[in-house]
């Protein structure tokens, strides 16, 4: 729908459905455009989704909270599947930190785990406030 001012100049283009302005090519906003094809053509969304383009589907439609349920602290969230198993079920997910999101699939127990044992066998050298300082790179061998 497109509305005209009082002069009759085209003023700008709107969403069929919310009223939000629109580009001139776009019948519908973005958001009212998803829920469409989720509501009257299911058949459009992909079976088994890209990796990123599911978690731009989860972000959109997952309402984000103001602080980490696990933590409770006011940091960055990302998206979380909770089974591992990537489908566009919003039960399924859940926003949390950094840290908490790391923990929950032990990458940050692996990450820690990886790196102490680098330091502890010589390839990584710290300071005393524990920043490094180098990494020892061990020549190839063929």
């Amino acid at each position: 729908m497109i509305k005209f001012d009082c002069a009759g100049l085209i003023a700008k283009k709107v969403c069929k459905d919310c009223g939000k302005q629109v580009s001139q090519k776009a019948i519908r906003c973005k958001s009212c455009a998803a829920k469409f094809i989720i509501k009257f053509q299911p058949h459009k969304l992909k079976e088994s989704p890209t990796y990123k383009t599911l978690h731009k589907w989860i972000r959109r439609h997952l309402p984000k909270p103001n602080k980490c349920p696990d933590c409770g602290e006011h940091k960055r969230l990302d998206v979380h599947n909770t089974n591992r198993e990537y489908k566009r079920d919003l039960s399924d997910w859940q926003y949390k930190c950094r840290r908490c999101h790391m923990l929950n699939d032990n990458r940050l127990t692996n990450f820690n785990y990886n790196r102490n044992k680098a330091i502890q066998e010589g390839f990584v050298l710290r300071d005393k406030h524990g920043r490094y300082i180098k990494e020892i790179r061990l020549p190839e061998i063929d």
